[in-house]
């Protein structure tokens, strides 16, 4: 038997479809078949390792050797993100990336267009659906066309039927004549009634799986798009030579503008530093934290205008004498809008103080970090004279470490920590001599199992935790729960083992 290697993967082409059919009973022992409802780290790793080997290519010859060590790293990470908690992120990079490099491999192809990631991640989003009634269809085509096999089909059918029909005949007459076949075949009848058919909701869960484990395997339908992409449709490449005399204009504009720009952001920026950096007083009539919270995100939107402003407006044809003074005045509105986001952090950082920590919050600080970052890049990007992609790869390479850190760090057990050190139970007064919130106890028991050690804590400290909806003990019952979860392999994690490491003296102590 000649194996095949036409979807460029570890195993030969004959061997995908047993493969798929062996990960649907995979995907159903891990996590279907559970009497639990939460699923931990095991089931999620072991499938996810599977689905990697699965996915890897035959040939890797095209991809240079500092990137395959990259992505084997980006890999580890994955891995080690599943192992530490199942969360959004821990699942959807690790599927982001295994479905990435399957978009590398499936075409042998080393690619860092951007434009053409853009499109492939476009046409992938597309097809991924329907890919595997486009593998049937591709596989019925290769055997023949549909209305042959239809009619071999009902033939067969047809040619059986009287066959069967009298042999199930003759069995009657047997069984009313011989109890013992009688009794062979209520015995039959009565296995078949106790088999259980599968339930709607299972047989969409395999179906689920096969969607995707086909159209990662496959792609075939993403590969067809790809082609007629490349193949058919007429591409437009227009080069606009700017005349000196236009460059000239707009470099004036853009010095003009850029004068008037600094003036109003080193005026905001001034603002900031009195009210929040040197911590002169307010305005009569004015709190300070009104003062912190309401600027935080306009100020953002107003920093994401300049940089896309930036960008429409220096491209890599804005060179030459002209446009020195505009290119030195961009770097300084640059830098005061890096400023203005370091401001922003600072009025959302002192508001926290006060109202205490969220998710949202947090999520604000990781974006406000996300969009200083864009900016620098932007910086750099205009002093070193870059392109486009660069920039595009660059702030791709800063969301992706972002996500990994988030994916490894524990933000809802930050949060409770936080809260309960920063409460009106136990610090009096903020440095600007405004009183914190008290502890809001519901919000972090409803942050789940990461928030245990923080409720021991506070509950150390005298603040009294609410009890459960039965008026039971929400700590004890937490901490039981929790053990549980580590003692079934299905429910353990990392996260979980590390929380209950950290909760288990102050348990203890506390003498429950």
């Amino acid at each position: 038997m000649k194996f095949t290697y036409r979807f460029n993967l570890l195993l030969p082409d004959q061997f995908r479809i047993p493969m798929v059919i062996l990960l649907i009973f995979l995907a159903d022992f891990l996590f279907y078949r559970v009497d639990t409802q939460t699923i931990g780290s095991v089931p999620f790793l072991i499938f996810y390792l599977v689905l990697l080997i699965f996915a890897l290519p035959h040939r890797l010859d095209f991809m240079p050797m500092n990137f395959r060590l990259l992505w084997g790293f980006v890999f580890f990470l994955c891995s080690l993100g599943l192992l530490y908690a199942v969360n959004f992120y821990s699942i959807a990079i690790p599927l982001f990336a295994l479905f990435s490099f399957r978009m590398v491999s499936a075409k042998a192809v080393w690619e860092t267009r951007i434009g053409k990631w853009l499109r492939n991640f476009l046409l992938l989003a597309v097809s991924m659906i329907f890919d595997w009634y486009y593998q049937i269809r591709m596989a019925m085509k290769d055997l023949g066309t549909t209305k042959p096999i239809l009619a071999k089909f009902i033939r067969g059918i047809f040619l059986w039927l009287l066959p069967i029909l009298l042999t199930s005949l003759f069995l009657l007459l047997f069984a009313s004549a011989n109890p013992l076949i009688e009794k062979g075949i209520d015995n039959l009848l009565e296995q078949l009634r106790r088999i259980q058919m599968p339930s709607l909701s299972r047989l969409f869960f395999w179906f689920c799986i096969f969607l995707f484990t086909t159209s990662l395997s496959g792609l075939t339908l993403w590969n067809r798009f790809t082609e007629i992409w490349d193949n058919n449709l007429i591409h437009c490449n227009y080069q606009v030579e700017q005349q000196k005399s236009s460059s000239f204009l707009l470099a004036r504009i853009m010095t003009r503008g850029l004068i008037l720009f600094n003036l109003l952001f080193l005026f905001q920026n001034v603002l900031d530093i009195e009210y929040l950096w040197s911590g002169a007083a307010l305005p009569s009539g004015m709190t300070y934290a009104e003062y912190a919270h309401r600027g935080a995100y306009p100020l953002i939107a107003t920093t994401l205008l300049a940089g896309l402003l930036t960008l429409i407006t220096f491209g890599r044809q804005c060179t030459g004498p002209v446009w020195k003074q505009a290119r030195i005045l961009v770097y300084i509105w640059l830098v005061q809008n890096v400023f203005l986001v370091a401001s922003s952090l600072l009025r959302l950082w002192k508001y926290i103080s006060v109202y205490s920590l969220t998710e949202l919050r947090v999520a604000a600080a990781f974006w406000m970090l996300l969009v200083a970052c864009g900016l620098c890049l932007i910086l750099y990007k205009v002093w070193k004279n870059k392109d486009l992609a660069w920039l595009v790869w660059s702030n791709g390479a800063a969301l992706l470490v972002l996500m990994l850190f988030i994916m490894l760090f524990d933000v809802k057990g930050y949060i409770a920590g936080y809260n309960v050190a920063h409460c009106r139970e136990i610090v009096k007064e903020t440095k600007e001599g405004i009183q914190p919130l008290p502890l809001d106890t519901k919000y972090l028991c409803a942050l789940g199992y990461p928030a245990l050690p923080a409720l021991l804590k506070a509950e150390e400290k005298g603040i009294e935790i609410p009890p459960n909806q039965y008026g039971d003990d929400l700590i004890q019952e937490m901490y039981l729960k929790l053990g549980n979860d580590l003692d079934n392999w299905r429910t353990f994690t990392l996260h979980r083992y590390l929380v209950q490491k950290k909760a288990e003296p102050l348990y203890t102590k506390s003498g429950k």
